[in-house]
């Protein structure tokens, strides 16, 4: 079961073996504590397992219904989003009083999990639908980036006020730049070939890019085709803000690679805890784009971390002989934080003073956290 737009409702999703009349009176679920186990489960987000339907107090306004149904216990496993959000329930119904085991438990909180990015996949491409249909109402009600320029031509012979809005740029200040001063450089030669193809066939759709005045980079879906222009054959442009589809498309491949790692995590049954902490360490420093992770386990008396493994790329950097692995939690500096205050630490500048800070060793090296520029 889904949670609609409003968060109100669960709806089924998929349901192929459950009684129609079973399905038409829960479908639309209120979510709210005591309201069946999915319902319960949406409102606690956590999981609720009823073992007999017929006794619980959960039950009580659909308990006469699961009867007719011949349903006596069902367990519900709340969908929970990346961000924390309930997106639905996984729900199990059984014909007999059943209590789930650890297996069975294994089982709903992996399928919740794969379910759960499933989800957010299909959502980051309704996004990237809606993304598209928004800019194109934009594109075909108001101005949006253009630019002039002649075919052979080095400068635009012009731009609108959204360029100069957009690119920080005075507007007297690009007509005398060179075009690709404003195209970034790894666009050049995609740029040039889509000018010759625009010459030939009229007309061209093509991704490229704009530098703006502080240095930033704004990613463009151009449209571009022959126009005649003060008397003279020219190419205009007409340049869409993509940035949030950008987005969208990298959400879709992050979730994509999760769903990748938590499928392999999941396989690892048999494998030892170096092996599982050294696949999750290295997945975790991939996905979140890190240049170096570590891993520490607290000792039993809660006063030093130990040091158990670092990423690959971390030991290539050290400069120290006599390495460290046990740290005391009280002289430990930022990266102790998150001990100390029992919440995530994150730096994103590692350089800037800090009263967090302990010290930084004259040749900073692993074991010792990001050093860099940012610390999480």
């Amino acid at each position: 079961m889904l949670l609609d737009r409003e968060k109100k409702h669960l709806f089924y999703c998929v349901a192929p073996e459950l009684p129609e009349f079973y399905r038409q009176k829960t479908d639309r679920i209120k979510v709210g504590f005591g309201a069946a186990s999915f319902g319960t489960a949406a409102c606690l987000k956590k999981r609720v397992t009823v073992d007999n339907v017929m006794e619980h107090p959960y039950w009580t306004e659909y308990r006469e219904l699961a009867a007719e149904a011949g349903l006596k216990a069902c367990w519900s496993e709340p969908i929970i989003s990346s961000s924390g959000e309930v997106l639905g329930v996984i729900s199990m119904h059984y014909s007999e009083t059943r209590r789930p085991d650890k297996e069975d438990l294994d089982f709903m909180k992996t399928n919740a999990q794969l379910a759960a990015i499933a989800i957010e996949h299909k959502l980051a491409e309704e996004t990237l639908r809606e993304s598209e249909h928004k800019f194109r109402t934009i594109f075909n009600n108001i101005n949006d980036q253009l630019y002039i320029r002649e075919p052979e031509g080095q400068s635009y012979m012009d731009v609108n006020q959204a360029v100069v809005k957009r690119l920080g740029y005075d507007k007297e200040e690009i007509l005398k730049m060179e075009a690709e001063e404003i195209i970034p450089a790894e666009y050049w030669a995609s740029v040039r070939e889509n000018l010759k193809k625009i010459q030939r066939e009229g007309s061209r759709v093509y991704e490229a890019g704009a530098v703006c005045k502080d240095g930033t980079v704004v990613p463009l879906e151009v449209s571009a085709r022959i126009i005649d222009y003060e008397g003279k054959k020219t190419i205009l442009s007409v340049a869409r803000d993509i940035t949030e589809r950008k987005k969208a498309e990298a959400a879709q491949k992050l979730n994509e690679a999760r769903l990748e790692a938590l499928v392999k995590l999941n396989q690892m049954t048999g494998a030892s805890l170096k092996e599982i902490t050294d696949f999750a360490r290295e997945e975790a420093v991939r996905l979140t784009g890190s240049k170096l992770g570590y891993l520490a386990f607290m000792d039993a008396y809660e006063t030093s971390l130990i040091m158990h493994s670092w990423s690959k790329s971390a030991m290539e950097e050290c400069a120290i002989e006599d390495k460290r692995f046990i740290y005391p939690v009280k002289t430990t500096g930022l990266w102790g934080e998150a001990v100390r205050q029992r919440k995530p630490i994150i730096t994103n500048d590692y350089t800037v003073p800090s009263s967090l800070k302990k010290r930084i060793p004259e040749k900073p090296c692993a074991p010792y956290p990001p050093y860099e520029r940012a610390c999480i």
